[in-house]
């Protein structure tokens, strides 16, 4: 009886370990009303980020502060449960890139943020590595005024692929740059 109940155990044990533990991002980022940057006017931006952090989530953690915390640092892998995401319900689409053949798709991304308390501002920089990664998707209609003709493109989305992201926030504007290609 011992033997079965300890072979059980291991079998539990063994099979709890392989399915590996992800937390969502929204348990790390966005969850302090308090401590938020975002104004009253920008809070539906706030809420589409916290909407779409409970559907990725984060894998080897590593985090830096600094003692006055007004700055920090974090190394993760990013691990979703989503392909495709309409931000805002805006035609722009935010596509995650993954190899869907590995148990637990992801990719790693970095990232810094700068605060300044006393004038409730900050600045951050996001690195993604680009392939698998993030993509903004764009809907063909609202491009076809630029591009012309595109009868030769075969999908029905453009796509931009982002490589790193600097943003900075104050009491009244987000202003966001995305780098890639």
């Amino acid at each position: 009886m011992k033997i079965k109940i300890i072979v059980l155990l291991f079998i539990l044990t063994f099979s709890a370990s392989a399915q590996g533990y992800y937390p969502s991002f929204n348990t790390l980022f966005l969850n302090d009303e308090d401590e938020s940057l975002f104004s009253a006017d920008l809070n539906y931006f706030r809420n589409e980020l916290k909407l779409i952090s409970t559907k990725l989530f984060l894998g080897d953690i590593q985090t830096s502060v600094s003692q006055d915390n007004t700055s920090a640092f974090y190394g993760f892998k990013v691990v979703p449960k989503i392909e495709e995401y309409n931000f805002l319900n805006s035609g722009v689409f935010l596509k995650i890139n993954v190899n869907k053949s590995q148990k637990h798709a992801s990719f790693p991304a970095t990232f810094e943020e700068f605060i300044e308390k006393e004038e409730k501002s900050g600045s951050g920089r996001i690195e993604l590595q680009m392939n698998p990664g993030i993509a903004l998707a764009f809907d063909l209609k609202f491009i076809k005024v630029w591009a012309g003709d595109l009868a030769s493109i075969n999908n029905d989305k453009a796509e931009f692929r982002i490589e790193k992201m600097e943003y900075k926030i104050d009491k009244t504007s987000l202003e966001i740059n995305f780098k890639g290609y």
